[in-house]
């Protein structure tokens, strides 16, 4: 449990360092319905991630070090058995982790980041 709390901890340490959160992305793009798509829209989970999570974890499919060699990459924590939206949320919400401060992730945000985090499970 405690290897949970401090892995889930740190997720939390990168969000709580960026600003200017939750912002909703912007429409995809102004193409006509005829016009191939070059670029699939990503999930608004790892938008969210990018912003708020990637400073000190890997947080795309693939990634295999997160920046901050202490910090699990979000696969990592997607795979830790128990982890769940709930588990997510009460570690996020949580000061009793070392590695991490208190993050202030709101209800939209957490669904979207839990959606994309559980959606790595291998």
């Amino acid at each position: 449990m405690l290897r949970l709390l401090v892995m889930l901890g740190c997720a939390s340490l990168a969000a709580a360092c960026v600003t200017g959160l939750g912002a909703a992305p912007a429409p995809a793009s102004n193409r006509s319905p005829g016009q191939a798509q070059t670029n699939p829209p990503r999930p608004s989970g790892l938008v969210y991630a990018e912003k708020a999570c990637s400073a000190c974890h890997a947080v795309a499919v693939g990634q295999t070090r997160s920046p901050d060699p202490k910090a699990p990459t979000f696969e990592t924590i997607a795979n830790i058995p128990g982890m769940t939206t709930m588990a997510l949320n009460v570690w996020l919400h949580s000061s009793q982790h070392r590695h991490m401060p208190y993050v202030n992730v709101g209800e939209g945000q957490l669904e979207m980041l839990a959606e994309y985090l559980l959606s790595l499970r291998n």
